[in-house]
């Protein structure tokens, strides 16, 4: 799970300054995820590879891209990406509770903070590395 945490990682700075990521990056780390899902995972090697699979892990990011058009971009474009991303490496639900950890992370800090903007992928970073310490342990 390095590849995703890599790439949350280099957007970091450039959305807490800028509110933007690198969706070129994003984009080629959600297609190494499909293809880590869909062939390094398929099911003739015990894996959870199957079509079904690879398409229920692009719906959360899929959601979240469907909401930043339906607000105007209130939630950005890039956040759906980057979430889309994360589902493309770790499923639907692990890509799923990562988004409710950073949505539960952000409003801890606006509310402390009084923001009523914060920039969304540093709190993704945080509930992707839950995901994965809780996963691990």
């Amino acid at each position: 799970m390095l590849a995703p945490l890599g790439i949350l990682a280099f957007n970091i700075p450039s959305d807490i300054r800028r509110r933007k990521i690198s969706p070129m990056l994003t984009l080629f780390g959600a297609a190494a995820g499909i293809a880590f899902r869909a062939v390094l995972l398929y099911p003739e090697r015990g894996g959870g590879g199957t079509v079904l699979s690879v398409f229920l892990s692009l719906l959360s990011g899929a959601l979240l891209l469907l909401l930043a058009r339906l607000t105007e971009e209130k939630v950005g474009y890039g956040d759906g990406i980057m979430l889309l991303m994360l589902g493309c490496w770790t499923g639907a639900a692990a890509a799923a509770v990562s988004f409710l950890l950073a949505l539960f992370y952000a409003a801890i800090v606006g509310a402390v903070s009084g923001k009523k903007e914060v920039p969304f992928v540093p709190y993704l970073a945080a509930g992707f590395l839950t995901v994965i310490t809780v996963r691990l342990s």
